[in-house]
């Protein structure tokens, strides 16, 4: 097979950033993940029999390529560990520098019949995945449970003495998940239902009952529930107010960082219509779908981070109009990159200023 530019710097990236030692069956490993990277970039999609057909390697036949990429999904040395937390550390690191992260959560169905239940980092308008938990299923709630598990897989990652705020829909303003994110001395703003019975002035009423001031777009009800206030949101335009239970002190600054929980809809619509089609792929257990998503995800980053990374002088404007840059996203800027070094064989590291070994170190 002819030298691959592309893999090259894929699995050159990989291995340079790996937290562990490299050598045999684990040097073997990160090569096919880089592979797999690649072949979902390339292909725009994530079935397993799509990504055998452009792996990287010394295998010829396609049942033989279809044979590796189940050995890598089914393998106890397969984990989220070792395959991405030593790529997204680096990343949280630097956009911890700023003094907070913002942490989004939400699930969205991925291949068939399964479920993902992902936290996200928020950066430049997008959500960029940290840890994510599967199960089977059509779209629907996840349990409390699962909530708190993928909560403590995130704490492991986010770097100590930085402030978080965290933020979810309805499904996740749970009592238990609350009291797990106090503990972890976490902000959060969490959609609740309009019904949600709250303490206003001595008496329990629904918060769709309150009124906002004439004039105001908001209504802060304080202690509204233990150790939480609520927020009562009615912008020009909505339906109905969103009611929001959050342990920040002001209505619009609680409002300001709900807005950012909807980046995580972005990112999974670039994962799967938009991007890789990951709810298309034929896969059914979730262990192998968690695994699955570990190349999804690295994918979805290396395409956004080279979509941010500072080009050279001489080649901007090569892959898409200077003065349409602004209106495409990470994402696209990243994949028109990505599509022209593919069809001209070229290197995306010859391309960028940015030194390759810290290539997942934002700069803010």
């Amino acid at each position: 097979m002819a030298k691959n530019n592309l893999y090259k710097d894929i699995a050159d990236c990989l291995k340079s950033h790996s937290s562990i030692e490299l050598s045999g069956h684990s040097l073997k490993r990160v090569q096919l993940l880089a592979s797999l990277v690649y072949a979902i970039i390339a292909s725009k999609r994530s079935g397993i029999y799509t990504l055998a057909s452009k792996l990287q390697g010394k295998h010829k036949q396609a049942e033989s390529r279809v044979k590796q990429v189940k050995r890598w999904l089914d393998s106890k040395w397969t984990d989220h560990q070792t395959h991405f937390a030593c790529y997204v550390e680096p990343l949280l690191k630097s956009l911890s520098s700023s003094g907070e992260l913002v942490l989004c959560i939400d699930g969205s169905e991925v291949c068939q019949n399964c479920i993902s239940l992902m936290l996200s980092v928020y950066y430049k308008k997008r959500a960029l995945p940290i840890v994510w938990l599967v199960r089977q299923g059509k779209k629907g709630h996840f349990s409390q449970q699962m909530h708190l598990d993928l909560l403590q897989l995130a704490t492991k990652l986010i770097p100590k003495d930085c402030s978080v705020v965290f933020l979810g829909d309805g499904e996740f303003s749970g009592e238990e998940l609350i009291q797990a994110l106090r503990r972890q001395k976490w902000s959060y703003v969490l959609r609740t239902k309009l019904n949600r019975k709250i303490d206003c002035g001595n008496e329990l009423a629904p918060i769709g009952k309150a009124m906002t001031p004439k004039g105001s777009k908001y209504l802060f009800i304080p202690s509204a529930l233990p150790h939480s206030n609520a927020v009562l949101w009615h912008e020009k335009g909505f339906e109905k107010p969103i009611p929001l239970l959050t342990n920040l002190e002001l209505a619009h600054q609680a409002c300001l960082y709900y807005k950012k929980r909807f980046s995580i809809e972005t990112m999974f619509s670039d994962m799967k219509s938009r991007g890789f089609n990951l709810h298309k792929a034929q896969l059914d257990q979730p262990k192998r779908v968690e695994k699955l998503i570990i190349a999804v995800a690295l994918a979805y980053l290396i395409i956004f981070l080279w979509g941010i990374a500072p080009l050279k002088n001489k080649f901007v404007g090569l892959f898409y109009r200077k003065d349409r840059a602004k209106q495409l996203s990470p994402f696209n800027r990243g994949l028109k990159t990505f599509d022209y070094c593919h069809e001209n064989q070229l290197s995306l590291v010859s391309l960028f200023s940015k030194n390759l070994k810290l290539f997942f170190c934002v700069r803010l």
